[in-house]
């Protein structure tokens, strides 16, 4: 089964070592991120129960084949600048 959670980790680690990270904060006006993300935003997420139940959702539907794991994992970054962006 695929983690759906480890996969969106995963993009935030590659965006941040690729150096992702400033093309990221231009294009979504990404303000809360510091010298420590991604770990705080992972941290964070684990800790959001909103988040949390989203992914339940798309994780279910992964699970049930509604959905593939790319396009999951989209939604999901697609959720997070929605919902946790401090501007």
């Amino acid at each position: 089964m695929i983690n759906l959670f480890e996969k969106i980790d995963l993009f935030f680690i590659r965006h941040s070592d690729s150096g992702g990270i400033n093309q990221l904060r231009q294009n979504q006006s990404l303000n809360f991120f510091d010298q420590e993300w991604p770990r705080a935003l992972i941290s964070t997420l684990e800790e959001n129960e909103y988040f949390q139940k989203e992914l339940r959702k798309y994780q279910e539907m992964l699970k049930s084949g509604q959905i593939q794991a790319d396009y999951a994992v989209e939604l999901m970054i697609q959720y997070i600048f929605a919902n946790f962006n401090e501007n």
